[in-house]
């Protein structure tokens, strides 16, 4: 997903201090971060979340769902949100939005509404 505001500053300053000569981005004491799953665990415990599905937590790739529902919700086009996720085909986009049962009740108040004022 493409960076903006501070996420995208961040990531910059963290760039720009790199160590010379190591093309990853990320350090943890300075060493080069290469697996990310107990990183995670540790930002969820000392955020007081949980994280991962065993433990009913919050699960990384659960992110990716949350922004292409949120932008969904926001009116961003799917063409648009499928260029920001990476997603190359639709039914791969379609699997990570999640309809809100607020937007499904919408749409059925607004079916019902035309069908009663004679437009459908």
């Amino acid at each position: 997903m493409p960076l903006v505001g501070r996420a995208q500053e961040v990531v910059a300053e963290l760039w720009k201090a790199r160590q010379l000569g190591c093309r990853l981005l990320f350090h943890v004491n300075g060493k080069p971060l290469r697996e990310l799953k107990s990183e995670w665990r540790k930002a969820c415990e000392a955020a007081g979340l949980t994280a991962g599905r065993k433990g009913g937590g919050i699960v990384l790739y659960n992110l990716r769902h949350s922004c292409l529902t949120n932008l969904a919700a926001a009116g961003v086009p799917d063409s648009t949100a499928r260029a920001i996720s990476g997603h190359k085909t639709d039914s791969a986009h379609k699997r990570y939005v999640i309809t809100q049962a607020a937007a499904k009740s919408a749409a059925l108040a607004a079916m019902s509404e035309a069908v009663a004022s004679g437009k459908a």
